[in-house]
């Protein structure tokens, strides 16, 4: 993502769930947006159920500790 920055980029994903977890979490990890303004464009799309919202956190736990 960070090699076309200056580009429009499409990711894609039939369900919508892939994407926009990983967009959430790009933002956070990569681009330091807060994650409560980053939630709340996630939330627009998709709200994660709990299997999703578990692999979230867990990445975050990772990056955000290590």
């Amino acid at each position: 993502m960070d090699c076309h920055q200056n580009q429009k980029v499409l990711v894609h994903c039939a369900a919508n769930m892939r994407v926009s977890a990983c967009i959430y979490l790009y933002r956070c990890l990569q681009q330091g947006i807060n994650e409560n303004e980053a939630k709340q464009a996630l939330y627009k799309i998709w709200k994660p159920n709990e299997v999703w919202q578990i692999l979230i956190n867990h990445v975050l736990e990772i990056y955000l500790c290590s």
